[in-house]
């Protein structure tokens, strides 16, 4: 039987297919390597804004937004709760220390106040009797005594005659006995009598002095009830602007319950949220500054709150030598604050170009017409510029606008303007 040969390929041929495929592959490959580097983009330089890489005394600083506030703020709370019968003042009038502000109603505390009254007149009557009692006592036991003693004087004499009247045979023996018997009685009478005046006189005294420091007792619950009853008159515990003034007429306001506050107006703070990174990195005595109506003011930090809420946390600063004018509480206030001594540092200006970028890259100008994306690494930031770490030197430009038009390309150049 026939058998059919195959033909075989030439080693030759398969070489060739390879090399020229694998040519293709490295072109291709340096090509989108080497196009980039020489595709330059062509951007107008209408709007574009340059800046130069200095040298300059920089401080890093945190800006951050606070708030104005009265330095002295005390709150008024109802300190007997009642109904509202007269509204003296308009909230954010200006008041005196002790002007009346709210007048409420306790029909409660007012007869607390006459009963208490009538327990006081209750008791100095009987304060009254008692002392009467004692007056009384002690001038029955007082006659009670001349009596005994007049009968004692009696017999005493009676006891002499019948003496001699013995010795003359006149009495008996028994009689004179009997005498002396009854001078004995009185006598031992007389003690007892003098035994019971004494306690009983102590007794009385303590009854009088219980009776004393129960009527002093409710006098003092009279005046402090009637001073429950002067607190339904709400005054001015200092003098400012009154604020959040919470009171209607016939409206029932409880026990502590917050009417409103008065602010002393003559002297303010700042009060600032701050985030939690800087908690470290602040003190109490820091200075910083700040801008109103175009003038400067010191401001120094007065107190940090530690606890963080939220990631953040509260400072107080107060004004460190002149306060302006005409503050307005709850008004916002711009704050650089300093977080650190000034040194002379390589920075570049802030702006918005570097939130396009992180921060991680610029376009730097190689001649008048060309910019090139250049790696960066930069450090500390202040309200206006931003230190470089690595990547410019100084005296180079960069472009500080946006970086929107130049949709991301290493290289740039711009047409010239006509």
């Amino acid at each position: 039987m026939d058998k059919v040969i195959l033909k075989k390929k030439s080693k030759f041929k398969r070489w060739y297919w390879a090399a020229i495929a694998s040519t293709g592959f490295f072109g291709a490959l340096s090509w989108s390597l080497i196009a980039p580097a020489s595709q330059h983009y062509r951007a107008s330089v209408e709007g574009v804004e340059i800046q130069k890489v200095t040298y300059r005394d920089f401080a890093e600083t945190v800006t951050i937004r606070g708030t104005l506030v009265p330095e002295v703020s005390i709150f008024l709370d109802a300190i007997e709760g009642g109904r509202v019968e007269q509204v003296l003042v308009e909230d954010g009038a200006m008041v005196s220390q002790g002007q009346p502000l709210l007048l409420l109603s306790n029909t409660s505390l007012q007869l607390d106040v006459i009963s208490r009254e009538a327990q006081i007149s209750e008791q100095l009557n009987n304060l009254q009797n008692t002392r009467l009692a004692v007056e009384q006592n002690s001038l029955r036991l007082d006659k009670e005594l001349a009596e005994l003693d007049y009968r004692i004087a009696q017999h005493d004499r009676r006891l002499r005659q019948l003496k001699v009247l013995e010795d003359r045979k006149v009495v008996t023996q028994d009689e004179v006995l009997k005498i002396q018997e009854d001078i004995q009685f009185l006598r031992r009478s007389r003690e007892l009598t003098v035994a019971s005046q004494q306690l009983d006189e102590k007794r009385r005294v303590a009854q009088l002095q219980q009776l004393e420091d129960s009527v002093e007792q409710l006098q003092r619950n009279l005046e402090f009830a009637r001073n429950n009853l002067d607190n339904l008159t709400i005054t001015a515990p200092i003098s400012g602007r009154i604020s959040s003034l919470n009171a209607k007429l016939g409206e029932s306001k409880a026990r502590g319950e917050r009417l409103g506050q008065i602010d002393q107006v003559s002297v303010f703070k700042i009060q600032a949220d701050v985030d939690e990174f800087f908690l470290s990195r602040l003190f109490v005595g820091q200075k910083s500054s700040i801008t109103i109506n175009s003038i400067s003011y010191q401001v120094v930090v007065d107190r940090i709150y530690p606890e963080v809420k939220n990631s953040r946390f509260k400072i107080d600063l107060t004004f460190d030598e002149e306060m302006p004018e005409n503050l307005t509480r709850g008004q916002n206030i711009i704050i650089g604050l300093a977080l650190a001594q000034s040194e002379n540092q390589l920075v570049i200006p802030a702006g918005h170009y570097l939130n396009e970028t992180g921060g991680h890259w610029v376009y730097v100008l190689n001649e008048e017409n060309t910019a090139t994306k250049r790696m960066i690494a930069i450090g500390r930031q202040s309200s206006t510029f931003i230190e470089v770490l690595q990547g410019l030197s100084e005296g180079e430009k960069i472009i500080t606008s946006t970086y929107r038009p130049f949709e991301n390309q290493p290289h740039i150049t711009f047409k010239p303007e006509t």
